[in-house]
């Protein structure tokens, strides 16, 4: 390859792997809400851990199931609407528990694909990376083949060397 061709692959990589960074940067916020998502739902689903809905359903079923196929008096069936509001009520409550708990499993799956696809993020960065320092080794060697001397660097100051200080600057500025 030549040296312009080098300095374009690099920019091109470069260009790449800047993009990579911009999507590895909103992947680590969406990781970061997640987090904080699972977080808030743990403690709702850990105060209610042995609520399940099944029973609630069923009993529901069997209340208003009684109530449309007999024949109560009237005092007996405000007693089994009234029960049925309570497990209404409770039903209510543990699907909101379930609901969590779907939703908690649905972050936790989010998280571990987030966290997949950073990995490899990470592994693709790496590589170019390794690429990136690859095409500069080679620009380096080519600049050694033909002798070209890189460009100019800043000479080291000497600690023998007198240094002036700001009044002396000023002193001389003044004398000019």
């Amino acid at each position: 390859m030549e040296g312009q061709e080098l300095r374009q692959r690099i920019q091109d990589v470069e260009n790449e792997k800047n993009d990579l960074i911009e999507e590895a940067k909103k992947i680590n916020k969406r990781l970061h809400y997640k987090t904080l998502e699972l977080k808030a739902l743990q403690p709702f689903i850990q105060e209610n851990p042995g609520i399940r809905v099944g029973p609630f359903k069923r009993e529901l079923r069997q209340l208003e199931f009684k109530i449309s196929t007999q024949a109560f008096t009237s005092k007996i069936e405000k007693t089994l609407l009234k029960k049925i509001k309570e497990v209404k009520k409770l039903h209510d409550e543990a699907m909101r528990v379930e609901n969590a708990r779907r939703k908690a499993q649905l972050v936790e799956k989010d998280i571990s694909d987030i966290t997949k696809r950073k990995e490899e993020l990470d592994t693709k960065l790496t590589e170019l990376r390794e690429e990136i320092n690859s095409l500069r080794e080679k620009i380096k060697e080519k600049r050694e083949q033909r002798n070209i001397k890189p460009k100019k660097q800043f000479k080291q100051a000497d600690p023998t060397d007198k240094f002036l200080s700001l009044e002396e600057i000023v002193e001389m500025q003044r004398k000019e």
